[in-house]
Protein backbone atom coordinates (compact mmCIF):
# COMPACT_ATOMS: atom_id res chain seq x y z
CA UNK A 1 0.00 0.00 0.00
CA UNK A 2 1.15 3.10 -1.08
CA UNK A 3 2.25 5.97 1.83
CA UNK A 4 -0.03 8.88 1.80
CA UNK A 5 2.44 11.59 2.18
CA UNK A 6 -0.61 13.90 3.53
CA UNK A 7 -0.22 11.90 6.70
CA UNK A 8 3.06 13.51 7.54
CA UNK A 9 3.75 14.15 11.19
CA UNK A 10 6.12 16.57 12.40
CA UNK A 11 6.76 14.63 15.38
CA UNK A 12 8.32 10.83 15.63
CA UNK A 13 8.89 10.56 11.67
CA UNK A 14 11.93 11.12 9.78
CA UNK A 15 12.92 11.54 5.58
CA UNK A 16 16.06 9.79 4.81
CA UNK A 17 18.48 12.08 2.81
CA UNK A 18 21.79 9.81 1.22
CA UNK A 19 24.79 11.91 -0.33
CA UNK A 20 26.96 14.56 1.09
CA UNK A 21 27.96 16.29 -2.30
CA UNK A 22 25.96 19.43 -3.42
CA UNK A 23 23.28 17.51 -4.57
CA UNK A 24 22.61 15.79 -1.27
CA UNK A 25 22.91 19.45 0.66
CA UNK A 26 20.14 20.98 -1.75
CA UNK A 27 18.04 17.91 -1.29
CA UNK A 28 18.46 18.35 2.38
CA UNK A 29 17.16 22.33 2.10
CA UNK A 30 14.19 21.61 0.26
CA UNK A 31 13.08 19.22 2.29
CA UNK A 32 13.84 20.97 5.10
CA UNK A 33 11.85 24.19 3.84
CA UNK A 34 8.31 21.95 2.05
CA UNK A 35 8.19 20.34 5.35
CA UNK A 36 9.52 22.37 8.20
CA UNK A 37 9.77 20.42 11.53
CA UNK A 38 10.02 17.19 9.87
CA UNK A 39 12.94 15.34 11.04
CA UNK A 40 15.68 14.40 8.53
CA UNK A 41 18.35 12.11 8.72
CA UNK A 42 21.62 13.03 6.46
CA UNK A 43 24.30 10.36 5.73
CA UNK A 44 27.03 9.82 3.04
CA UNK A 45 26.75 6.83 1.09
CA UNK A 46 29.88 5.14 2.17
CA UNK A 47 28.34 5.97 5.91
CA UNK A 48 25.86 3.46 5.14
CA UNK A 49 26.89 -0.12 5.72
CA UNK A 50 24.89 -3.22 5.62
CA UNK A 51 23.84 -3.02 9.19
CA UNK A 52 23.31 0.61 8.96
CA UNK A 53 21.02 -0.17 6.26
CA UNK A 54 19.42 -2.55 7.10
CA UNK A 55 18.24 -0.84 10.55
CA UNK A 56 17.21 2.16 8.11
CA UNK A 57 15.03 0.11 6.54
CA UNK A 58 13.04 -1.50 9.37
CA UNK A 59 12.94 2.41 10.79
CA UNK A 60 10.87 2.90 8.30
CA UNK A 61 11.42 6.80 6.91
CA UNK A 62 8.47 8.38 4.86
CA UNK A 63 10.27 8.44 1.76
CA UNK A 64 14.32 8.26 0.74
CA UNK A 65 16.19 10.94 -1.51
CA UNK A 66 19.55 9.31 -2.90
CA UNK A 67 21.68 11.75 -4.07
CA UNK A 68 24.66 9.81 -4.25
CA UNK A 69 27.41 8.55 -7.12
CA UNK A 70 25.45 6.67 -9.63
CA UNK A 71 27.05 3.39 -8.33
CA UNK A 72 25.61 2.99 -4.97
CA UNK A 73 22.12 3.86 -6.08
CA UNK A 74 21.06 -0.02 -6.67
CA UNK A 75 21.75 -1.06 -2.78
CA UNK A 76 20.42 1.69 -1.41
CA UNK A 77 17.41 2.20 -4.21
CA UNK A 78 15.92 -1.56 -3.87
CA UNK A 79 16.48 -2.05 0.05
CA UNK A 80 14.16 0.94 0.55
CA UNK A 81 11.50 0.21 -2.88
CA UNK A 82 11.52 -3.85 -1.44
CA UNK A 83 9.85 -2.60 2.08
CA UNK A 84 7.76 -0.14 0.02
CA UNK A 85 9.36 2.76 0.82
CA UNK A 86 9.12 5.61 -1.64
CA UNK A 87 12.33 6.48 -3.04
CA UNK A 88 14.11 9.61 -5.27
CA UNK A 89 17.07 8.83 -7.05
CA UNK A 90 19.01 11.62 -8.63
CA UNK A 91 20.13 11.22 -12.32
CA UNK A 92 21.46 9.40 -13.44
CA UNK A 93 19.30 6.34 -12.16
CA UNK A 94 22.10 3.65 -12.04
CA UNK A 95 25.78 3.65 -13.94
CA UNK A 96 23.71 0.91 -15.99
CA UNK A 97 20.80 -0.14 -17.72
CA UNK A 98 19.89 -3.41 -16.56
CA UNK A 99 20.84 -2.12 -12.53
CA UNK A 100 18.44 0.25 -13.98
CA UNK A 101 15.65 -2.10 -14.88
CA UNK A 102 16.04 -3.90 -11.66
CA UNK A 103 15.44 -1.05 -9.19
CA UNK A 104 12.41 -0.21 -11.21
CA UNK A 105 11.19 -4.00 -11.05
CA UNK A 106 11.68 -3.78 -7.52
CA UNK A 107 9.98 -0.90 -7.48
CA UNK A 108 7.05 -1.75 -9.09
CA UNK A 109 6.75 -5.24 -7.62
CA UNK A 110 6.39 -3.50 -3.96
CA UNK A 111 3.93 -0.44 -5.33
CA UNK A 112 6.91 1.80 -3.80
CA UNK A 113 6.74 4.82 -5.70
CA UNK A 114 10.16 5.55 -7.44
CA UNK A 115 11.14 8.94 -9.54
CA UNK A 116 14.59 10.00 -10.95
CA UNK A 117 15.75 13.57 -11.02
CA UNK A 118 15.82 14.80 -14.35
CA UNK A 119 14.97 18.23 -13.22
CA UNK A 120 15.08 19.86 -16.66
CA UNK A 121 11.90 18.37 -17.27
CA UNK A 122 10.35 21.52 -14.79
CA UNK A 123 11.88 24.08 -16.04
CA UNK A 124 9.33 26.29 -16.88
CA UNK A 125 10.96 27.06 -20.73
CA UNK A 126 11.24 23.11 -21.65
CA UNK A 127 6.96 23.16 -20.48
CA UNK A 128 6.51 26.15 -22.72
CA UNK A 129 8.82 24.97 -25.28
CA UNK A 130 7.00 21.32 -25.26
CA UNK A 131 3.99 22.99 -25.87
CA UNK A 132 4.99 25.40 -28.47
CA UNK A 133 6.73 21.97 -30.13
CA UNK A 134 3.10 20.27 -30.19
CA UNK A 135 1.02 23.18 -31.74
CA UNK A 136 3.18 22.63 -35.03
CA UNK A 137 4.28 25.94 -35.93
CA UNK A 138 7.09 24.83 -37.92
CA UNK A 139 5.72 22.01 -39.77
CA UNK A 140 7.14 18.87 -40.82
CA UNK A 141 10.08 17.77 -38.55
CA UNK A 142 13.83 17.57 -40.39
CA UNK A 143 16.20 17.88 -37.94
CA UNK A 144 16.84 18.63 -34.42
CA UNK A 145 20.32 19.48 -32.28
CA UNK A 146 21.41 19.48 -28.30
CA UNK A 147 23.93 20.88 -27.50
CA UNK A 148 25.10 21.21 -23.87
CA UNK A 149 28.69 22.07 -22.81
CA UNK A 150 31.13 24.07 -19.83
CA UNK A 151 34.51 23.59 -19.10
CA UNK A 152 35.17 21.05 -16.41
CA UNK A 153 37.27 23.07 -13.92
CA UNK A 154 34.72 26.14 -14.28
CA UNK A 155 31.91 23.60 -13.25
CA UNK A 156 31.85 23.86 -9.52
CA UNK A 157 34.97 26.37 -8.62
CA UNK A 158 34.73 25.49 -5.04
CA UNK A 159 36.26 22.12 -5.78
CA UNK A 160 38.78 20.10 -6.88
CA UNK A 161 37.43 18.96 -10.46
CA UNK A 162 39.65 15.92 -10.79
CA UNK A 163 37.95 14.78 -7.58
CA UNK A 164 33.96 15.14 -8.29
CA UNK A 165 32.05 12.58 -9.59
CA UNK A 166 32.25 14.02 -13.12
CA UNK A 167 35.75 13.33 -13.64
CA UNK A 168 36.26 9.68 -12.36
CA UNK A 169 34.48 6.59 -14.10
CA UNK A 170 34.34 4.78 -10.82
CA UNK A 171 32.02 6.78 -9.65
CA UNK A 172 30.00 7.24 -12.95
CA UNK A 173 31.69 10.36 -14.06
CA UNK A 174 32.07 11.66 -18.28
CA UNK A 175 29.33 13.24 -20.37
CA UNK A 176 27.58 10.28 -21.36
CA UNK A 177 25.56 10.04 -17.90
CA UNK A 178 26.68 13.66 -16.54
CA UNK A 179 25.06 15.70 -18.87
CA UNK A 180 21.97 12.86 -19.89
CA UNK A 181 19.55 15.69 -19.23
CA UNK A 182 19.86 15.91 -22.97
CA UNK A 183 19.13 12.55 -24.00
CA UNK A 184 16.46 12.22 -21.18
CA UNK A 185 14.95 15.62 -23.09
CA UNK A 186 15.31 14.33 -26.46
CA UNK A 187 13.07 10.92 -25.38
CA UNK A 188 10.60 13.05 -23.56
CA UNK A 189 10.12 15.13 -26.59
CA UNK A 190 10.47 12.71 -29.67
CA UNK A 191 10.63 9.30 -28.18
CA UNK A 192 12.78 6.39 -28.41
CA UNK A 193 14.81 6.04 -31.48
CA UNK A 194 15.26 3.57 -34.23
CA UNK A 195 18.86 3.66 -34.34
CA UNK A 196 21.86 5.21 -32.26
CA UNK A 197 24.85 6.00 -33.50
CA UNK A 198 28.15 8.14 -31.17
CA UNK A 199 31.44 9.35 -31.22
CA UNK A 200 32.59 9.69 -27.55
CA UNK A 201 36.71 10.16 -26.54
CA UNK A 202 38.89 12.36 -24.22
CA UNK A 203 40.35 15.35 -26.11
CA UNK A 204 41.72 17.13 -23.31
CA UNK A 205 44.59 16.96 -21.23
CA UNK A 206 42.58 17.45 -18.24
CA UNK A 207 43.24 14.90 -15.23
CA UNK A 208 40.20 12.72 -15.71
CA UNK A 209 39.55 8.94 -16.75
CA UNK A 210 36.20 9.18 -18.37
CA UNK A 211 34.80 11.09 -21.77
CA UNK A 212 34.99 14.66 -21.98
CA UNK A 213 33.02 15.07 -25.41
CA UNK A 214 30.18 12.98 -27.40
CA UNK A 215 27.99 13.45 -30.27
CA UNK A 216 25.47 11.01 -30.72
CA UNK A 217 23.04 10.38 -33.26
CA UNK A 218 19.61 9.22 -33.64
CA UNK A 219 17.63 8.38 -35.92
CA UNK A 220 13.72 8.23 -36.46
CA UNK A 221 11.52 6.55 -39.33
CA UNK A 222 10.74 9.18 -42.28
CA UNK A 223 6.87 9.15 -41.24
CA UNK A 224 6.90 9.72 -37.52
CA UNK A 225 6.42 13.03 -35.84
CA UNK A 226 9.93 13.06 -34.74
CA UNK A 227 12.40 14.57 -36.41
CA UNK A 228 14.42 12.35 -39.24
CA UNK A 229 17.50 13.05 -37.29
CA UNK A 230 18.80 14.41 -33.56
CA UNK A 231 21.79 15.14 -32.81
CA UNK A 232 23.31 15.70 -29.23
CA UNK A 233 26.83 17.36 -28.48
CA UNK A 234 28.01 16.81 -24.60
CA UNK A 235 31.01 18.18 -23.74
CA UNK A 236 33.31 19.10 -20.50
CA UNK A 237 35.65 21.50 -22.95
CA UNK A 238 34.00 24.74 -23.72
CA UNK A 239 35.03 27.75 -21.82
CA UNK A 240 32.12 29.28 -22.87
CA UNK A 241 28.96 27.95 -21.02
CA UNK A 242 26.13 26.48 -23.73
CA UNK A 243 22.90 24.73 -23.41
CA UNK A 244 20.40 25.00 -26.37
CA UNK A 245 17.82 23.08 -28.49
CA UNK A 246 16.83 23.61 -32.26
CA UNK A 247 13.89 21.99 -33.92
CA UNK A 248 14.07 22.58 -37.52
CA UNK A 249 11.19 22.34 -39.62
CA UNK A 250 9.91 22.66 -43.42
CA UNK A 251 8.32 25.91 -41.73
CA UNK A 252 10.54 27.45 -39.42
CA UNK A 253 12.78 26.80 -36.53
CA UNK A 254 12.08 26.98 -32.85
CA UNK A 255 15.15 27.38 -30.55
CA UNK A 256 15.48 26.58 -26.56
CA UNK A 257 18.67 29.03 -24.79
CA UNK A 258 18.50 26.97 -21.71
CA UNK A 259 21.00 29.04 -20.05
CA UNK A 260 19.11 32.25 -21.46
CA UNK A 261 15.79 31.15 -20.58
CA UNK A 262 14.69 32.43 -24.26
CA UNK A 263 12.46 30.28 -26.48
CA UNK A 264 12.50 31.96 -30.08
CA UNK A 265 10.20 31.16 -32.99
CA UNK A 266 11.17 31.89 -36.68
CA UNK A 267 8.21 31.38 -39.59
CA UNK A 268 9.68 31.31 -42.95
CA UNK A 269 6.41 32.39 -44.44
CA UNK A 270 6.37 35.30 -43.13
CA UNK A 271 10.60 35.69 -42.08
CA UNK A 272 9.63 37.03 -38.95
CA UNK A 273 10.97 35.88 -35.29
CA UNK A 274 9.31 36.00 -32.16
CA UNK A 275 10.24 35.20 -28.60
CA UNK A 276 8.05 33.06 -26.76
CA UNK A 277 7.51 31.25 -23.02
CA UNK A 278 8.43 33.13 -20.08
CA UNK A 279 11.65 35.20 -21.04
CA UNK A 280 12.73 38.28 -18.44
CA UNK A 281 10.87 36.70 -15.64
CA UNK A 282 13.48 33.90 -14.70
CA UNK A 283 12.31 30.26 -14.20
CA UNK A 284 10.49 28.85 -10.73
CA UNK A 285 12.85 27.10 -8.67
CA UNK A 286 12.81 23.59 -11.02
CA UNK A 287 14.23 21.54 -8.05
CA UNK A 288 11.22 22.32 -5.78
CA UNK A 289 8.69 21.61 -8.22
CA UNK A 290 10.68 18.42 -8.72
CA UNK A 291 10.04 17.71 -5.00
CA UNK A 292 6.35 18.76 -5.55
CA UNK A 293 6.23 16.40 -7.96
CA UNK A 294 7.58 13.53 -5.89
CA UNK A 295 5.32 14.28 -3.26
CA UNK A 296 2.07 13.70 -5.56
CA UNK A 297 3.93 10.33 -6.75
CA UNK A 298 3.83 9.58 -3.44
CA UNK A 299 0.54 10.28 -2.87
CA UNK A 300 -0.82 8.33 -5.85
CA UNK A 301 -2.29 12.09 -7.30
CA UNK A 302 -0.06 12.54 -10.17
CA UNK A 303 1.32 9.93 -13.08
CA UNK A 304 2.93 13.13 -14.58
CA UNK A 305 5.67 12.33 -11.96
CA UNK A 306 6.19 8.58 -13.06
CA UNK A 307 9.60 8.72 -14.67
CA UNK A 308 11.84 5.67 -13.73
CA UNK A 309 10.31 3.93 -17.25
CA UNK A 310 11.86 6.89 -19.13
CA UNK A 311 15.36 7.08 -17.01
CA UNK A 312 15.81 3.14 -18.04
CA UNK A 313 15.59 4.30 -21.52
CA UNK A 314 17.76 6.90 -21.15
CA UNK A 315 20.58 4.27 -20.19
CA UNK A 316 19.68 2.28 -22.84
CA UNK A 317 20.38 4.92 -25.20
CA UNK A 318 23.77 5.68 -23.11
CA UNK A 319 24.65 1.82 -23.56
CA UNK A 320 24.15 1.60 -27.11
CA UNK A 321 26.12 5.00 -27.51
CA UNK A 322 28.94 3.21 -25.81
CA UNK A 323 28.94 0.15 -27.78
CA UNK A 324 28.68 2.45 -31.22
CA UNK A 325 31.58 4.38 -29.76
CA UNK A 326 33.56 1.21 -29.55
CA UNK A 327 32.96 0.58 -32.69
CA UNK A 328 34.35 3.82 -34.59
CA UNK A 329 31.07 5.37 -34.34
CA UNK A 330 28.83 2.36 -36.42
CA UNK A 331 25.37 3.32 -36.07
CA UNK A 332 23.27 0.23 -34.33
CA UNK A 333 19.45 -0.44 -34.74
CA UNK A 334 18.35 0.46 -31.12
CA UNK A 335 14.96 -1.62 -30.34
CA UNK A 336 16.48 -5.22 -32.04
CA UNK A 337 19.98 -4.67 -30.32
CA UNK A 338 18.05 -4.10 -26.90
CA UNK A 339 15.70 -6.25 -27.56
CA UNK A 340 18.42 -8.78 -28.26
Amino acid sequence: MRRNFGSLSPRGDFVLVVGKGSAGQRHRGIVVHELPGITVRHYGAREIQDRLLRELVAQRPQFVIVASPAPSHRALSTAFSAAGIPVFVEKPMSADAETAREMSEVAHANNAPLMVGYVMRFYDDFLAFRSLLASDPIGNLTFARFEAGQYLPDWRPEKRYEESVSAQEKLGGGVLLELSHEIDTALGLFGLPARVSCRASTLSGLAIDVEDFAHISLEYPVHSRAPQRVDIQLDFLRRVPSRRVEVHGDDGVLIWDVLAQTIGLYRAKSDTWSEHGVPGRGRRDPFRLQFRAFREKISGSSAEASSDSQAVDVLRVIEWCRHSAASQGAGLDFESATDA
